[in-house]
């Protein structure tokens, strides 16, 4: 069986259960409409916004965590995917300080209303364009987060088009991770079924203990498929870790990079993550399908550099 190296899997907020991207309004009926122009804060026009920022002024090989807080937006938004990079502005021109993303969970659903992203300065990550070297915003240079909504088809949204949204963005700086500590494994199989199941309550207090201490601790998913059989294919969903009642997870992808054949693989999911996709007091499941099976599930505790 082919190893691959570890993976960060930008996970997708999709209704795995159901097998359909959430469409519907929010619980709270007032929300989800089509917003009212006093209400607001900005808009994104053909599916972009850029935001710009002063502090913090990013250096290369710095991390830097972006966060948009959605409190309401268009009902036309529900489904889009969100993506951006940063980027600053010099002579008029835009250079690129880190490449492009898509935000945690990558699917704007009524099940979540804070989007991440979590960038190094000097990576290009998805983009095809060249970073900025060094990849620090110059002295009085403008600096933008650079938001870019597509539809749920991975397509551009026509310049026509525009969605209200009420919400706010932050920035901040993050200490660089240097390694990981485990904090043991977690219970496969609580429905008797092998890799699969709720997790027991055992498992759930340890996990929300360890996002108390830090919340950018991770469960790491060991994953074996067959590529190209079962719908297995690069860059489809296996396995959803997330809500089993309320039909919220976070899909781990096959690599869109892995060749036909056995293949094994690890993801990294952010579980302060996984708990704002649970209502309260619901567990979280780990469905594998496609023909995955999960073999470990590890808790892991970030170790910063001095």
């Amino acid at each position: 069986m082919k190893k691959t190296s570890k993976w960060m899997l930008v996970p997708a907020l999709l209704m795995l259960f159901a097998g359909i991207i959430m469409t519907s309004c929010p619980s709270d009926p007032e929300k989800g409409k089509e917003l009212e122009e006093d209400e607001v804060d900005f808009i994104l026009l053909g599916g972009k916004f850029n935001f710009p920022f002063e502090t913090p002024r990013i250096i290369e090989g710095r991390v830097y965590e972006v966060t948009l807080t959605i409190d309401d937006c268009d009902l036309s938004f529900l489904g889009s995917r969100p993506g951006g990079k940063l980027t600053f502005t010099r002579g008029g021109t835009g250079e690129l300080l880190s490449g492009w993303l898509n935000s945690t969970p990558p699917v704007v659903a009524s099940a979540t209303k804070q989007y991440k992203w979590e960038f190094k300065a000097g990576e290009k990550n998805s983009d095809s364009l060249d970073v900025a070297v060094p990849a620090t915003t110059p002295e009085g240079a403008p600096q933008f987060f650079e938001l870019t909504a597509q539809t749920n088809g991975w397509a551009d949204y026509p310049a026509s088009v525009s969605f209200g949204i009420k919400g706010s963005f932050s920035i901040k700086e993050l200490v660089t991770i240097t390694s990981w500590e485990s904090k043991g494994t977690v219970t496969l199989g609580n429905d008797g079924t092998a890799g699969k199941g709720a997790l027991t309550e055992s498992d759930m207090e340890r996990i929300r203990t360890l996002v108390e201490e830090d919340p950018r601790s991770i469960i790491r998913v060991t994953v074996s498929v067959v590529v190209g059989s079962n719908g297995a294919d690069p860059g489809n969903g296996v396995v959803g870790v997330g809500g089993w009642e309320s039909n919220n997870s976070m899909s781990i992808t096959v690599p869109a990079d892995a060749q036909t054949g056995p293949l094994e693989f690890t993801a990294d999911l952010t579980l302060d993550d996984l708990l704002k996709l649970q209502p309260a007091g619901f567990q979280i499941a780990i469905n594998p399908y496609n023909g995955a099976t999960v073999t470990k599930a590890e808790l892991f505790k970030p170790v910063y550099e001095n």
